[in-house]
C-alpha cells in the first residue's frame, strides 16, 4: 500500500483554458523512486497534438529528451494497446504516466502538452512516491515548490 506520508504532490500545469502549448512546471524527482503524472483533459475543442513526458539533468530542462515510450502518440499502454493522441471527442478524460525513477532516469521531468483550439482546458498534477526521505507531514512538506501550491491536507 502506498504510504501518503512518503509522497509529494505537485501541480505542473495550472487548470486554465489553453490554446497551443501549455506552460509546464519542472518536477524535481530527487529522493523518490516513482512518479505518477496525471494530465486532465477538459473541453477538448480540437485535437491534442502533443502529449508526452520529457527528462533532463538540468533544472531548466536544457538538453531535455523524450522519455522512451512515454507518449500518447504511438506509445503502448499497460494493456499492450497502441495509444493515439486525444481528439475532440475525448473531453473530461485523464492521461496517466507511471514512471519508475531508477538509475537510468534523469532527475528532472516535465510534461509536454500541446492542445488545439482556444478553449481546451488542461491541467496536470504529479505525485512523487516511494521516497527515501519522507517529506514533512505538513502542507509545506507535501508540495516541494511552496505551501502556496497546497490548499490543505487531510488525513483520516
Amino acid at each position: 500500500m502506498l504510504d501518503p506520508r512518503a509522497c509529494s504532490y505537485h501541480q505542473l500545469i495550472d487548470p486554465v483554458a489553453n490554446a497551443g502549448a501549455t506552460t509546464e512546471e519542472t518536477l524535481d524527482t530527487i529522493g523518490f523512486r516513482h512518479a505518477t503524472v496525471i494530465v486532465g483533459l477538459g473541453n477538448a475543442a480540437s485535437s491534442t497534438t502533443t502529449l508526452k513526458m520529457t527528462e533532463s539533468d538540468a533544472s531548466d530542462m536544457s538538453g531535455s529528451a523524450d522519455i522512451s515510450g512515454a507518449t500518447f502518440d504511438g506509445g503502448t499502454d499497460v494493456d499492450g494497446d497502441t495509444l493515439a493522441l486525444p481528439g475532440s471527442s475525448d473531453d473530461d478524460k485523464l492521461a496517466i504516466f507511471e514512471i519508475h525513477l531508477g538509475p537510468n532516469r534523469k532527475r528532472y521531468l516535465r510534461p509536454e502538452v500541446v492542445v488545439g483550439g482556444s478553449t481546451s482546458a488542461v491541467y496536470c498534477i504529479a505525485i512523487l512516491s516511494d521516497g527515501a526521505n519522507a517529506p514533512a507531514n505538513t502542507s509545506a512538506g507535501k508540495g516541494a515548490e511552496s505551501a502556496a501550491s497546497i490548499f490543505g491536507v487531510i488525513q483520516v
